[in-house]
């Protein structure tokens, strides 16, 4: 064994063997870093493990544009704190040179700004390396249980549970299976710094209320009961996987409309929510779920028609969403 393997945390020892498990050695790695704890810890721990998975790494950083005067102090330290970061580590940092023309006020809007930067980022490095780099992104188990109950709490049905995985489309979230607590433990212990973004305090968001409201009061009144509802909800999306790939398997980004005819209603529903997260659509309420089957069981031979802003093609054989 690698004398710096022995020198490693139970964590870091977890997170590495995830790595390897998803093939994420040796690949060019450009980790989003918001300057928050867990992007810190995350870009501090592969910083640790590069000489064992042999990863080029880089660093990117997402200014999202003018907030209220709080915010945008934040933003304007954020983005200098991690270059300055970066610079400690010795790793090549990117940041975004335009900023939104209008103030981003809703966890859409930042996110939907913020991947499309990191992909601008992504592209570039590419070019430069001639390899395809994957996006490490710092979501764990916590963040996962949170986006699950969310999507719950939506509508989405039971696909919706499988909302991540620790390697999904050049995405790498090597956190992923670690707890809240065991990243601050991380932190202590590695002398990670970070700033703490203002806007997470913020209890009118239906996650930071979540966060920092219903789930601790839930594990204080059950001990442990964040952890059960984390694994069971696992289990459940994944059993649900299991049962809508056997029943009718999705070919060639398209459905096979006579098969789909025969299913019941439940099993129609959960087939179209599995095809919307092949399409990479993740948000949508179970309401549209429905809507799209009562749309879909039409006997005419061919129609077309228009939802979550694809174009909805059916013909005799087959079942095809195009983005519009």
């Amino acid at each position: 064994m690698d004398s710096l393997q022995l020198k490693l945390l139970p964590v870091e020892h977890k997170v590495l063997r995830d790595l390897r498990k998803v093939g994420g050695e040796g690949h060019h790695i450009l980790v989003a870093v918001s300057g928050g704890r867990d992007s810190m810890v995350l870009l501090t721990l592969l910083k640790r493990l590069q000489p064992l998975i042999k990863s080029p790494l880089y660093v990117g950083h997402i200014h999202h544009g003018r907030g209220d005067r709080v915010q945008t102090i934040f933003r304007n330290r954020a983005r200098r704190f991690v270059k300055k970061s970066s610079s400690l580590l010795n790793l090549p940092f990117y940041t975004n040179k335009t900023l939104p023309r209008a103030i981003l006020r809703s966890e859409a809007e930042l996110r939907n700004f913020r991947y499309k930067e990191l992909q601008k980022i992504l592209t570039k490095i590419s070019r430069k390396s001639a390899a395809t780099p994957y996006l490490a992104l710092a979501h764990h188990q916590d963040d996962l249980l949170e986006t699950q109950i969310i999507r719950l709490i939506r509508g989405t049905g039971l696909y919706g549970l499988k909302a991540m995985s620790v390697l999904s489309e050049e995405k790498l979230r090597p956190l992923l299976k670690c707890t809240g607590e065991e990243i601050q433990d991380l932190a202590n212990k590695l002398n990670v710094r970070w700033l703490d973004d203002p806007s997470n305090e913020n209890r009118d968001t239906l996650r930071n209320w979540l966060r920092h409201k219903w789930l601790l009061d839930l594990e204080k009144k059950i001990p442990g009961s964040k952890t059960s509802l984390a694994r069971s909800l696992s289990n459940i999306s994944s059993n649900d996987k299991k049962s809508t790939i056997n029943v009718l398997p999705i070919h060639k980004q398209s459905l096979s409309r006579p098969e789909f005819l025969f299913l019941s209603r439940d099993e129609k529903c959960s087939i179209v929510a599995r095809y919307l997260v092949c399409l990479k659509i993740s948000h949508y309420t179970q309401g549209q779920i429905e809507e799209i089957v009562r749309r879909l069981d039409n006997r005419r031979g061919e129609f077309r028609f228009r939802l979550l802003n694809h174009e909805w093609r059916v013909n005799a054989e087959r079942i095809q969403a195009l983005k519009v």
